[in-house]
């Protein structure tokens, strides 16, 4: 809801700026359009003949390994292209143009202070995009002679492209044999004599079958170096499963086991103790055959420990001869690895010196096969650059009417709204619409239509007439209930300040119409005419002349003896005939503020009509006893520094500022914006009738 709003009101912002400098803005863009016109109108006759050329970038003398690489963000056509752009528009080349062709055929040239430059003026170059034409035109006012100028500078430039490649090939070719194929035929030697010397420094030609035989070498020693080392574990396990062994034990180890010379001896014992244990169950202990048997198993035992004696010993003599071995085999690996390690070194180095003596020839090569394809076609054109279509004479001449007529109609927009632009921040006057003026954030509370027929001076504030069909009295209406909504229901008595800026401003036509309408409610009013240098009402309201605010303020009459009835049913009137002395002074005295108490206790609603702010000193004070002030404004001849100065005023003084009344220039400007709605009010048509109070 807010952003509607916001947007409603932007709105109407713009539309009112349109209507207030609308006639700027068509005055500005008609004078634009107009000038574009007789620009356009006063340009003279002149044709466009038009070349096209073809210009293909030429392969380069010497290709490097990054020239026209794919990768990169902006091809090198792009370049090459405006060069030859900026070729054909040198200095240079439209001279010969110039020279090359008989004076009658270039004598508006010629004529001029600097030819070449006159010439380029007139010349266009276009390189059409993404392809390789270029178009040379020529704005001439003869159609012959202006074909005829950009036919001979096409051929210029094809003649001075064919010598340029030329003199390119020869400065080549000359470069090539005297410096870079000297240079690089002395860099592929020494990368060859570099090659030599280090093969003859470490003995190999071929590094790579020298550096995998040692390779091989390691790993059959790694090999042979594990199995070793395995044969030695598994002899230490046996010698370790033999060491402390009784040969009078039942259980033999794997390894007698496994060993042929033993079974022969484990059969004998094995029989001879089936023999003892049967001989034991039949015989008696202590018998000769069992002693016998029992001998002769000892003898076994005996035999059978020599047995492992033997087999011990032999264990430790391979244990030792494998660990001699492996021992051996541990440093052959260590001497390998170093020699692996010093051959990969070598390795690397040889590949480096190869790649760079490859390089050396290669480029050596390329540049020598460059040097004979250059030296074959040094005599030759360029074959890249040619004249696609030839410049004819036109038939029609050419304009840029239209396209003056189109960029003037664009400026004319801009310079318009510049202007609208520039008239809003130099004008400083109160315009439409009027919904809060931004000079003071004060709210506007009513819009007054503009009193009076506008054909003759106004000499005294109006009243406007109570006619219902053309409510002339409703913003005054509206404005008294928008100041009841801000001040309260409460019944006490209302006093009401009517301010202004500056003079003029129609205070005191707000003062009786709004004092009028207070009483059409039957309330009892009192219209003080607060503005002590100047003062009027009376003169213009009051009947015959006798004791008023100046008596009173002297002491020399009562409240209610200076006090009249005033020509508007329900108002009484409390003024002066004349300025008083010292006003400032005046209206700070305990009189005036006792004749401000005792009128409150006297009337329902008091509405003090008080001077200018900026131009009178008591003006804020006056504000300050009110219990709310006014502040009227003239839309188009108050400035928004005279309400911000106001405003400023009122406030540092102390009054209550309930919003701005602006006085509009029409009869009828709509519905006043309201900050509280009172209630809606109705537009009409009709002239606002007034009349004048005499």
């Amino acid at each position: 809801m807010q952003s509607h709003r916001e947007e409603e009101a932007t709105l109407l912002r713009f539309l009112g700026l349109l209507r207030r400098r609308g006639w700027l803005f068509v005055a500005l863009w008609g004078t634009t359009v107009l000038a574009a016109a007789a620009i356009a109108w006063a340009q003279r006759t002149v044709y466009r003949p038009e070349a096209t050329l073809e210009i293909r970038p030429e392969k380069p003398l010497v290709e490097t390994d990054h020239a026209g690489s794919a990768g990169s963000p902006l091809q090198p056509w792009e370049s090459y292209l405006r060069t030859q752009e900026s070729l054909l528009r040198s200095r240079h080349l439209l001279g010969e143009t110039l020279r090359s062709l008989p004076e009658e055929t270039v004598r508006e040239y010629l004529a001029a202070a600097d030819p070449p430059k006159a010439l380029a003026e007139d010349l266009e170059v276009q390189v059409v995009p993404a392809t390789f034409l270029v178009r040379v035109a020529l704005v001439h006012p003869s159609p012959d002679r202006g074909a005829r100028i950009v036919n001979a500078l096409a051929e210029l430039y094809l003649a001075d492209a064919h010598r340029r490649l030329r003199d390119l090939k020869s400065d080549t070719l000359e470069a090539l044999s005297t410096e870079a194929l000297p240079a690089l035929r002395q860099k592929a030697d020494e990368a060859a004599r570099s090659l030599r010397d280090f093969q003859a420094q470490t003995g190999h030609a071929d590094f790579e079958e020298s550096h995998a035989a040692l390779v091989e070498a390691r790993r059959k020693i790694g090999a042979r170096l594990s199995d070793i080392r395995l044969r030695r574990i598994s002899l230490r396990a046996q010698r370790d499963s033999l060491e402390g062994l009784d040969a009078g034990t039942d259980v033999l180890p794997p390894v007698l086991r496994e060993m042929r010379a033993l079974d022969p001896l484990v059969a004998q014992v094995m029989a001879l103790e089936a023999e003892l244990a049967r001989e034991m169950q039949e015989l008696k202990e202590g018998h000769p055959r069992l002693q016998a048997l029992r001998g002769q198993r000892v003898r076994l035992q005996e035999r059978i420990q020599g047995t492992l004696a033997a087999t011990v010993q032999a264990l430790d003599r391979e244990l030792a001869a494998a660990e001699g071995e492996e021992r051996s085999l541990a440093r052959e690996q260590e001497r390998i690895d170093v020699e692996v390690s010093e051959a990969r070194l070598g390795l690397a180095q040889g590949r480096t010196l190869e790649s760079e003596l490859t390089a050396a020839r290669d480029l050596y090569n390329s540049y020598l096969k460059k040097y004979g394809e250059t030296r074959a076609t040094s005599r030759m054109g360029l074959a890249s650059v040619r004249v696609v279509e030839p410049a004819d004479a036109p038939r029609e001449p050419y304009r840029k009417s239209g396209l003056l007529l189109a960029l003037g109609a664009i400026l004319g927009l801009l310079v318009g709204g510049a202007g609208i632009l520039a008239a809003e921040q130099l004008d400083d006057r109160v315009l439409p619409p009027f919904e809060k003026l931004p000079a003071s954030e004060l709210p506007v509370l009513s819009i007054l239509p503009r009193v009076g027929n506008g054909r003759g001076p106004r000499i005294a504030p109006l009243l406007l007439a109570d006619d219902p069909k053309a409510l002339n009295l409703e913003p005054v209406r509206l404005l008294r209930d928008e100041i009841r909504n801000r001040l309260g229901g409460a019944s006490e008595a209302k006093v009401v300040a009517i301010a202004g800026p500056e003079r003029s401003e129609g205070k005191t036509t707000l003062a009786l119409n709004l004092a009028r309408v207070v009483a059409l409610e039957g309330r009892r009013v009192l219209l003080i005419d607060a503005e002590l240098r100047r003062p009027s009402l009376r003169a213009m309201l009051g009947g015959p002349r006798g004791k008023g605010l100046e008596e009173f303020l002297r002491g020399e009459a009562t409240l209610q003896q200076a006090i009249q009835s005033s020509r508007i049913p329900g108002v009484d009137l409390l003024g002066s005939d004349r300025g008083l002395p010292r006003p400032a002074e005046a209206a700070g005295t305990e009189r005036y503020r006792a004749a401000l108490q005792e009128a409150v206790a006297l009337y329902d609603f008091l509405v003090l009509d008080v001077g200018p702010v900026n131009l009178y000193s008591e003006t804020s004070f006056l504000a300050h006893y009110a219990d709310g002030a006014l502040l009227v404004v003239h839309e188009g001849r108050t400035r928004n520094s005279e309400v911000r100065e106001a405003a400023r005023r009122l406030k540092a003084a102390g009054a209550r500022v309930l919003g701005t009344v602006v006085r509009s220039r029409q009869s009828n400007p709509g519905r006043p914006v309201q900050e509280t709605p009172a209630g809606p009010a109705r537009r009409t048509d009709s002239e606002s009738e007034c009349y004048v109070v005499v």
